[in-house]
């Protein structure tokens, strides 16, 4: 690989967590990266794209397929730490406990012993730029260099201990059970050369549907006046005045996003059909447990249950992979599964020298690690177009059944100071590694290309440039004046919170949630038992475990669209058709992405609050 992929990076890579983290944080106006498909990354493509086909005219070749692929591996690297919820929440939470600590709360007294001090920004003048605004990023930088410095370090040790994650498992989920990758194919159709993309008018009649009708919502949004085109419903109001049990539904949205229509032609119909009907199936749980008089399930958007899930979709997805990982040990690949255990045994060391018991950071990093293997299963399985899990990582799941006073101080700091990683887990690396690796075995260039290189220079240059725009970000216009949206300083407040509560009331083991956590890991097994002998069912365990979150209630209906539009092509005319009528569908998710983007700079430039594409 060409040194100059490294070099173009090194200016996309900060240029694009500008754009993403004003599109997300300055005003709010964008949940992009919620999606598995980064907007940002798709259109830094089809502008490479563009422009080659440009310089071809004059037998140039600006880049090659190959280096255009590692440059869009690169920027979702970059992209998965700028955006929903990992640095956007590390930065606001550096100095938020010394900063709003008072006489009231008594934070000083109650944990100020157990913060690490090489983690954090305590100096208080520091931090009156970060939450007041209106000063250089330069005038207290050597403050916060520090803790940024270690977070880094940690930061690459995640990222490593993905990468080998990932190379143990991928050969068997690529060559041996070929699973479809479905996100992965959009960039590799967008760079095939062969299905001449840029001259298919299917593909331009699809931008050109999403982006007139995004042109028309933006417009309305600036000019209400404007009569607008109706795409997004809550059925909420007519829910609420249905008698009981029905009104146990809640809150409905029903939505039509035509990006989320083109990234759903992608998956296999057996899991497109259990994404949405899983959907449904969550809402007829509540009707039912209204009707026998059950309360609610505990935590938002049914997270006991939607982690017992993925926790059991990840230990599914290892016992699967056992004879992958026998096959990765005895050959040369053992470098992998040894890469893997220096990372985490390093990631349990720096969380010792924080404070954190050695017996928690164990179980802490299993916990994670095990959901990570999920997102990756499900990455390369179903390819939805989000998966999200509020609320139920390993800092959860071990105080629900372990309870607080057994943990002890220290190790429930620890769990706030990791909440960047644990929070949720929409734009999570490991999913976007994986795929990468499945570009790379499909691109002949790349083949001989260790990917480990670029992801982990991507990893860097993402941390440092994320670390610089927010900071620039939150020192000019600063988290209590300007930015007191979602994505200022609450949700580092709901993490020190979180903490106040947990040592002003320590509890003890919530049954109530271990059921749930347990209800949620044996359906899916019972789901996958049913695969196992019913193979051509149609419910998925993957369908069920990212079905019942905040996001999909949004997307639901979208894919519900596409998997009828699907399945009436393919009984039309199998998968000839199909082949057809893709470029229409990725001129959907081009399209909206292109106006989407455009709506957004406009409102970087105008420094107003903007249409956004997405919820």
């Amino acid at each position: 690989m060409r040194l100059r992929v490294f070099a173009l990076s090194l200016m996309l890579i900060p240029l694009n967590c500008y754009f993403v983290a004003m599109g997300e944080v300055f005003y709010y106006p964008l949940h992009s990266t919620a999606i598995v498909l980064f907007y940002n990354a798709i259109i830094t493509l089809f502008l490479l794209m563009f422009i080659n086909a440009i310089l071809k005219r004059f037998n140039k070749n600006f880049l090659t397929r190959a280096e255009i692929l590692t440059l869009y591996i690169m920027l979702c690297m970059a992209t998965s730490l700028c955006g929903h919820d990992m640095m956007q929440i590390l930065m606001t939470s550096l100095g938020h406990a010394h900063w709003f600590a008072n006489e009231q709360n008594q934070w000083e007294e109650k944990f100020f012993q157990y913060l690490p001090a090489w983690l954090i920004v305590s100096d208080r003048e520091a931090l009156y730029g970060l939450y007041n605004g209106g000063v250089s990023i330069f005038e207290n930088l050597k403050i916060f260099l520090l803790p940024m410095a270690n977070w880094g370090i940690f930061t690459l040790l995640l990222f490593w201990s993905f990468y080998c994650l990932n190379c143990l498992y991928k050969d068997g989920w690529i060559s041996q059970e070929r699973l479809a990758f479905p996100v992965a194919q959009i960039p590799l159709e967008i760079t095939d050369e062969k299905s001449q993309l840029l001259k298919s008018k299917l593909f331009w009649l699809g931008c050109a549907f999403a982006g007139v009708l995004d042109i028309w919502h933006g417009l309305h949004f600036l000019f209400p006046y404007l009569p607008d085109l109706q795409t997004r419903w809550d059925l909420s109001p007519y829910i609420v005045n249905l008698s009981p049990p029905w009104n146990a539904i809640g809150w409905t949205p029903l939505c039509f996003y035509p990006f989320a229509v083109g990234l759903s032609y992608f998956i296999p119909t057996d899991l497109a059909f259990s994404c949405w009907f899983f959907y449904l199936f969550w809402k007829f749980q509540m009707v039912v447990r209204s009707l026998v008089g059950i309360p609610p399930m505990p935590g938002p958007y049914q997270s006991a249950q939607s982690s017992g899930a993925w926790i059991g979709i990840g230990v599914i997805a290892l016992w699967g992979a056992r004879k992958y990982v026998k096959q990765v040990y005895k050959g040369p690949g053992r470098k992998y599964l040894w890469g893997f255990l220096f990372g985490f045994l390093s990631l349990c060391i720096f969380s010792g020298l924080a404070g954190m018991s050695v017996w928690v950071s164990v179980l802490f990093f299993i916990i994670y690690f095990l959901i990570c293997v999920s997102i990756a299963r499900m990455r390369a399985e179903l390819g939805p177009p989000t998966h999200d899990l509020y609320f139920a990582g390993p800092d959860w799941i071990l105080t629900s059944f372990l309870g607080t006073k057994m943990l002890g101080n220290s190790n429930l700091v620890m769990f706030t100071l990791y909440y960047w990683i644990t929070r949720d887990y929409r734009s999570h690396p490991i999913g976007h590694q994986l795929e990468g690796l499945k570009i790379a075995s499909q691109e002949k260039g790349m083949k001989n290309f260790n990917l480990a290189y670029p992801i982990l220079y991507a990893c860097a240059i993402g941390f440092v440039s994320s670390f610089f725009v927010f900071l620039y970000i939150f020192n000019t216009w600063g988290l209590v004046n300007k930015l007191t949206n979602y994505y200022g300083i609450h949700l580092a407040a709901e993490a020190f919170n979180r903490l106040d509560r947990w040592l002003t009331q320590p509890q003890s083991p919530d049954f109530l949630s271990i059921r749930h956590y347990s209800y949620g890991f044996l359906f899916v097994s019972f789901l996958f038992g049913m695969k196992k002998v019913w193979p051509f069912n149609p419910f998925h365990p993957v369908g069920y475990a990212v079905a019942g979150s905040w996001t999909m209630s949004h997307l639901w209906f979208s894919m519900f669209l596409s998997w009828l539009i699907k399945i009436f092509l393919l009984k039309l005319g199998g998968l000839k058709i199909y082949k057809t009528y893709l470029p229409f569908f990725l001129g959907l998710i081009v399209g909206e992405f292109s106006i989407g983007a455009l709506w957004i700079f406009w409102g970087i430039i105008s420094k107003n609050e903007v249409y956004r594409f997405f919820i």
